[in-house]
């Protein structure tokens, strides 16, 4: 590019000429081949008119200059921009040494946690589900993150989500397993989605859990995570410094993959050697008891049902297998055994009181909508086959419809118990 007159600048026509020469020459404003005569160019267009993107939007183009110069890093938005692609290509979101390694400098705004999330806001990284430490566990919150990152990062083991003990359902955020010693507890107290009493009484709890089983408790709070990420290691340093030179036992990493990021096969193979028989899929209560909570959550995420997950494997659902049990040879059978038991066929309230029909009635009223459609069943397949019904309960039949409304509230029942009594009495008469 020739030398140019400071009037030759002022132009803005001599300004587009040169910009219009420039991209025919290397396509691109940010391409970097000749970096002397690009900032050359830039310069002089500074000089005298807008910022060169102001200009290149006036002339049509739809490209921006993207200028890396001392103010650059100190935007937000352009820190964003270039750790978009580092986040892309990590899978998660980096830690600051890692952003330092990529940007190629120490970027003060990076040392401050309100900044980290503000990117995070900006690159829509606020899903908990983009949580995911370098260990490939989906974290609840930054705090857990930022523990999870410090003991990774100082190459020690930990499971996560341990149940304290058998006799409580409540489980801790991080366990260590140093050699010859007692395993260490580390919770993060950092609130929930719920109500601060509620929280507060859940916390409560667990450290008297911790009291009662004298277990060895680190706690960290939300106080000492929010703050600069230099800061947060100094915190986490102090408060796990007595652990951090100690031998400990190999664990095994739970989850690799986080549930969101595996296949519906993959979240399959982490369940299924728990399946209750070759055809039925564990209870989910049985997955929660296993820690598979996460797993659970992502398989109701993506079907809705359960069961609609176990039809696509073709597993059946401990529910599912039970109802398939269930037939109409299995239904008659259960009312003779109440007839049986107790003369004729009890109401819906009285049966629920008997173990040995809890299942039949929980079948009749889901499938048969109620009791009289089970009954009219019952009827009709006697009646059918030549079985006689027994005397006690046609009595039965005969005191009900003397209250008919009351034992049989819909049209078509009280027509059905007409018709069926005709055809017993039809029976009874050819019997003779």
């Amino acid at each position: 590019m020739s030398k140019k007159s400071n009037g030759y600048w002022k132009n803005k026509e001599n300004c587009k000429t040169e910009i219009e020469n420039y991209l025919l020459k290397y396509k691109s404003l940010n391409e970097t081949s000749n970096k002397k005569e690009r900032n050359h160019l830039i310069r002089s267009v500074h000089k005298y008119h807008n910022h060169i993107n102001v200009l290149l939007k006036e002339f049509g183009y739809e490209e921006e200059f993207y200028y890396k110069d001392k103010h650059y890093y100190t935007s937000l938005n352009n820190l964003a921009k270039e750790l978009s692609l580092l986040v892309l290509e990590l899978g998660r979101f980096p830690n600051l040494k890692e952003m330092t390694k990529y940007l190629r400098r120490d970027a003060i705004l990076l040392h401050s946690q309100k900044n980290i999330m503000k990117i995070k806001e900006i690159l829509n990284y606020t899903k908990k589900e983009n949580l995911m430490d370098s260990r490939g566990w989906n974290n609840r919150s930054i705090g857990e993150y930022q523990i999870a990152e410090f003991l990774i990062a100082y190459n020690i083991p930990y499971k996560r989500d341990v149940q304290i003990c058998e006799e409580s359902k409540h489980t801790c955020d991080f366990v260590l397993y140093p050699i010859g010693i007692e395993p260490i507890w580390i919770e993060y107290w950092g609130g929930s989605n719920g109500t601060l009493f509620d929280y507060l009484k859940i916390m409560e709890v667990k450290k008297e859990i911790y009291i009662q089983e004298n277990k060895q408790l680190v706690s960290i709070y939300y106080e000492d995570i929010d703050v600069s990420y230099d800061l947060i290691n100094k915190i986490l340093y102090e408060k796990l410094l007595p652990f951090l030179n100690l031998k400990y036992l190999e664990t095994k990493n739970e989850i690799f993959i986080p549930p969101y990021k595996m296949s519906s096969e993959q979240l399959l193979n982490e369940i299924i050697h728990l399946k209750i028989d070759n055809k039925t899929l564990p209870t989910i209560k049985n997955l929660y008891k296993n820690n598979k909570n996460k797993i659970v959550y992502e398989i109701l995420k993506r079907y809705k049902r359960y069961s609609s997950f176990a039809k696509e494997y073709g597993y059946l659902t401990a529910r599912m297998n039970y109802e398939t049990d269930w037939n109409e040879l299995k239904i008659i059978e259960t009312i003779f055994s109440i007839i049986n038991d107790y003369g004729y066929i009890q109401t819906r309230d009285v049966l629920l009181q008997n173990e040995k029909y809890k299942k039949f009635i929980s079948y009749v009223y889901k499938k048969l909508n109620g009791l009289n459609n089970a009954k009219f069943l019952f009827y009709n397949y006697c009646i059918q086959n030549n079985i006689l019904i027994p005397k006690t309960e046609i009595n039965r039949m005969l005191y009900c419809i003397k209250s008919l409304k009351k034992y049989y509230p819909q049209k078509e029942h009280q027509i059905e118990i007409f018709n069926i009594l005709n055809k017993i009495k039809m029976i009874s008469k050819n019997l003779r």
